[in-house]
Parts: C-alpha cells; sequence; structure tokens
C-alpha cells in the first residue's frame, strides 16, 4: 500500500514537472475562417426574406451558431444555423426604397468572424420596361416588336401583363414570359412618323412605368450609278458618271457622290437623274471605287445607296516634248526670275517630322461656358481621314444598357437624328435622354462615346469602313504584343503567323486574316456586314490569345 502511495506521488511530481516546463512556452491558437454562403435577400408583401448558409474554411457546416441580421447599422433578427449550416429570417422593414442590410456572425473559440452586406429593395419596386423596334421598319409591312420588363437590379420580371399603344389605340397587351420577354406584332404602318407606348399602370410590387418611341416609317428609293461611256478613259479625260433614280421618290433628293468612301460632289435632283463631271486629277490614278447616296429631307423616305462602279483612272499625260527639248529656255527663265526678285524669297520650313503628325481625335466634348448651359446637345460629324462634315449621319443617344464596343455596327435603342448638310444635329434640352452618343454614316464604321455633361458640343470622326476593319487589325495584334501590321510592307497573313503560337484559334483567325485582306487589298468595298463579321472573328482571336497566356 506504501509502495503505491510513492508511486501515486511520482508521478504526479513527473506530471507537475512537465507542466511547468510546457507553462514556460506561449501557446498559440489558430481560429479557423468561416464563411457566408449563398446569400439571398428578397421582399414580397411588406415582408423582407434573408436566407444563406454558415460554413468553414473546409466547406463543412456550421451547425448551431448565431447569425446576426442588421440593416442600415441597426440589428433587426437574429436566428440560429440548422444542422446544415442554414439559416432563414424574414423580418419587416419601414419605408421603401433600397436598403443596405449587414449578415454578422461573430464567430467563436474556433471560429473567426465572418460578415457579408447585400441590398434589398423594400416597398413597391421601380420597373423598367424596354422596347425591341427593327431600326429600319419597311411600308405597309407588319413587324413584331419585343418587350421587356425589368427590375430596379436588372432582373427580368416574370407574367407581367402590359398594355401597349399604337398612335393611341391600343394593341394586344403583352405578358412577359419567365425570362421577361414577350413578342407583339404591330400593323402595317404608312408612310411618317409614328409613336408606339408602353406602359405599366403600378400595382402593390412595382410603381407605374411606361416607355415610348417614335417608329419612323420610311419608303425605300432606288439609285443607279454608271459610267456614261463603257470606252477605256484616256489620259486627261474628265469621268463621267451617270445617276438614274427610281420611280418612287419624293420631289426632291440630295445625290452625293463619292469616290473611296470620301465626297466629291453633291447635287438637288429634282427630275430622274443627273449627271456628274469629275475632273481626273481629282482622284488618284489607279481603280477608283465611286458610289452615289440618295437622301430626302421629306420624311418617310429611306436612304438609298447605289453599287459600286470602279473607273481604271490612267496617269496624267507626260510633260510636252518641247519643254523636254529647251533645257536651256527653261535654264534662262529661272534666272530671269531671280534677278528681278525685288525681295528674298522666305525659307521654306522644313516638313513635320512623322511622330508629330497626327490625325483629329475620334471623339472632343465642349461643356458650355455657364454653370449648365442652355441643355442643348450639338453634335458636329465629320470625316476621320479628310475632316469634311458627313451628311445624312445617324445620330442616336442610348441609354439603360451596357456601352457597345467603340465600332461596332450593331445599333444601340436611344433618341435619334440625323445631321444636316454641315454635318450638324441639334438634340433639345430635357427628356429621357441617353449618356452614351453613336453615330453612322454609310460606308463609315459606327462610333459610340461616353457624354460628359448632358448639354454642351461633341465633335465625332468617323473612319471609313475599310480604315476601321485596319484599325481593328491591329488591336488584335497589340493584344498579341505584335506590333503594328505595316500596310503596304507585309500582309496580315504574314503577320498571323506569330498570333497562333500565342494561343489565337486556327480557325477564327485564318477566317479573320481572310477577310482584312480581302477588304484592304482587294477590289471588294467592305460594307457593314463584314464589319460585323470582322468584330465577330476578332473577339473569338482575343479569347484564344487570353487563354494562351
Amino acid at each position: 500500500m506504501c509502495a503505491m502511495r510513492s508511486a501515486v506521488l511520482l508521478a504526479a511530481a513527473a506530471l507537475a514537472s512537465l507542466g511547468a516546463t510546457a507553462g514556460a512556452q506561449p501557446i498559440i491558437q489558430v481560429r479557423a475562417r468561416a464563411f457566408l454562403d449563398g446569400l439571398v435577400a428578397s421582399s414580397r408583401e411588406g415582408e423582407v426574406i434573408v436566407q444563406g448558409a454558415l460554413r468553414d474554411n473546409l466547406g463543412a457546416p456550421v451547425v448551431q451558431a448565431p447569425v446576426e441580421i442588421l440593416a442600415d447599422g441597426a440589428p433587426v433578427e437574429r436566428v440560429t444555423t440548422d444542422t446544415e449550416g442554414r439559416f432563414e429570417a424574414a423580418f419587416a422593414l419601414d419605408g421603401s426604397g433600397e436598403r443596405r442590410l449587414e449578415v454578422r456572425y461573430e464567430g467563436s473559440s474556433l471560429l473567426d468572424t465572418a460578415r457579408a452586406g447585400l441590398p434589398v429593395t423594400v416597398g413597391r419596386n421601380p420597373l423598367r420596361l424596354r422596347l425591341d423596334v427593327p431600326d429600319e421598319i419597311p411600308i405597309r409591312t407588319g413587324i413584331s416588336v419585343g418587350v421587356a420588363a425589368l427590375d430596379a437590379r436588372d432582373v427580368p420580371v416574370p407574367y407581367l401583363k402590359l398594355g401597349l399603344d399604337l398612335d393611341g389605340r391600343p394593341l394586344r397587351a403583352p405578358e412577359t414570359d419567365r425570362s421577361g420577354r414577350d413578342e407583339v406584332p404591330l400593323p402595317p404602318m404608312s408612310p411618317g412618323v409614328h409613336t408606339l407606348r408602353l406602359h405599366y399602370g403600378g400595382d402593390a410590387r412595382y410603381l407605374p412605368s411606361e416607355v415610348v418611341r417614335e417608329l419612323e416609317v420610311a419608303r425605300p428609293m432606288a439609285i443607279a450609278l454608271a459610267r456614261a461611256s463603257t470606252a477605256p478613259l484616256q489620259p486627261g479625260d474628265p469621268i463621267v458618271l451617270d445617276v438614274e433614280l427610281g420611280p418612287e421618290r419624293p420631289d426632291t433628293v440630295r445625290v452625293t457622290l463619292t469616290a473611296e468612301g470620301r465626297p466629291i460632289d453633291d447635287a438637288e435632283v429634282s427630275a430622274d437623274g443627273t449627271r456628274f463631271v469629275i475632273d481626273a486629277d481629282d482622284v488618284e490614278p489607279g481603280p477608283v471605287r465611286f458610289r452615289a447616296l440618295a437622301h430626302a429631307e421629306a420624311t418617310g423616305w429611306k436612304d438609298a445607296l447605289s453599287e459600286v462602279v470602279t473607273v481604271e483612272v490612267p496617269p496624267p499625260p507626260p510633260p510636252s516634248p518641247w519643254w523636254i527639248r529647251a533645257p536651256a529656255l527653261l535654264a534662262a527663265l529661272s534666272l530671269l526670275g531671280v534677278l528681278v526678285r525685288i525681295r528674298r524669297r522666305p525659307k521654306a520650313e522644313p516638313p513635320a517630322p512623322p511622330a508629330e503628325v497626327a490625325g483629329p481625335p475620334p471623339f472632343t466634348f465642349e461643356a458650355p461656358a455657364g454653370a449648365q448651359g442652355d441643355g442643348r446637345l450639338a453634335v458636329i460629324v465629320r470625316d476621320g481621314l479628310a475632316g469634311h462634315p458627313l451628311t445624312a449621319t445617324v445620330v442616336r443617344l442610348p441609354a439603360l444598357a451596357p456601352p457597345p464596343t467603340p465600332g461596332d455596327p450593331r445599333t444601340p435603342d436611344g433618341e435619334q437624328a440625323r445631321t444636316d448638310t454641315e454635318g450638324r444635329v441639334i438634340f433639345e434640352a430635357g427628356g429621357d435622354r441617353g449618356d452614351r452618343l453613336w453615330a453612322y454614316a454609310p460606308g463609315y464604321a459606327p462610333s459610340c462615346h461616353p457624354l460628359p455633361r448632358r448639354g454642351g458640343r461633341a465633335v465625332v470622326h468617323l473612319l471609313p469602313v475599310r480604315a476601321r476593319m485596319q484599325t481593328l487589325y491591329a488591336e488584335v495584334l497589340d493584344a498579341a504584343g505584335r506590333p503594328p501590321l505595316r500596310f503596304g510592307r507585309e500582309t496580315p497573313r504574314e503577320a498571323s503567323g506569330a498570333l497562333t503560337g500565342r494561343g489565337a484559334p486556327g480557325g477564327p483567325l485564318e477566317a479573320l486574316t481572310a477577310l482584312i485582306e480581302r477588304a484592304c487589298f482587294g477590289a471588294h468595298e467592305p460594307d457593314e456586314r463584314d464589319l460585323i463579321e470582322a468584330f465577330d472573328l476578332a473577339q473569338s482571336v482575343r479569347r484564344g490569345l487570353g487563354r494562351g497566356r
């Protein structure tokens, strides 16, 4: 018995000694991280519902843990997680509008704290309605328009019955499907401007809302361009082109003649056609592509663009042989000019280095002189290469939509107007004006830019489609870290070889390269369809480059 007691005392002394040694070292306890997962906040019938789950850093549920919910910094509800770590809380909030909620777990001896914030709309939600209407509406032809309903967070609202009016007359009432959309057929419309109104009267969940669009129904015009003679052009001969208009047209039509996308002449036409006589010295020798654009100031008429007519312009005639055989006379006249000068000729300025020569910026904006100005927006559209004004340019002010890719030809929604003969258009103050400016002219790549102010003066320079396709290929090369393509010294096919090693997909890259070569080096005049295809192919190539890195 004594021996057993001695053994117990010795064991206790040993444990005390070990405890004293261990107590001399600091003990560090590390707490695992906690996460709030799958948080969702919704509001219906005056009640806010918050759902979520609490998990540790291994993804395991944290059970029987207290979770607190705060609204605008004040506690409103306290719940406990279940056996799967999930929780749900329902409570009422006063007022209406957007509120900020915070979900908070204070942690424990084994888990760190976890917090997360999320917004919720209390009371009646704002409702945004959208009308998707084709950019061009043919005369006396029925079309379908798309309608959509979105809440304040751009979430589609399903199964909502709306009202639709055309020129004040109600049409079939659309009802959104599970994706918040519906298609409604419109009856055939006569030429002119028609008003389409989509509206909702409001209910216990959503506030009243409406959207109004003006639809311009235009008659198509026809225009044909041809050479007056089929004989080859001789050096020094003028270029004679005949324009013929179709039978369906307004009383007065303005016809603009372009050469390689650059306007070189225009005329007011009141007859069946007109003739343009162009001096061969006004264009560069070689194949020149001419095109004619017909535009009517009267409403209800659609612009018309002719087919391309290519004319082989010969170089100018050589100097007269008499001047070649009389160099002595020329030298004598030059010496006489030097002797009779009454003052020294001013020194010629050296040409500016190429690095200092820059084209106009694609977009400039000048704010009004006053604090707010009169709210009007003046827009001037010019050629990005030559700088001359562009007439009949469509200018839109899109809003409530993601900004389009710069140069993307796909048309956004928004208030629309056309430039006059000086390339100018004025948007009056007021209205549901957008925060971006989108401009498009036939033969040019569209351009979209943000508007810093609602009033002021904006100048937009549009690039011809061919020039925009060249810059688009340069952007693809830049995304791969390759120097820009030197057009005239190397071809896109030579430059594309360096992109395949950087992850560019072979199919889209080969198609984009062939399209750029055909549009920039061949006789094919690129149009908007080529530009859309080039943008889609360039996007596929850029995605491949991103994965390759």
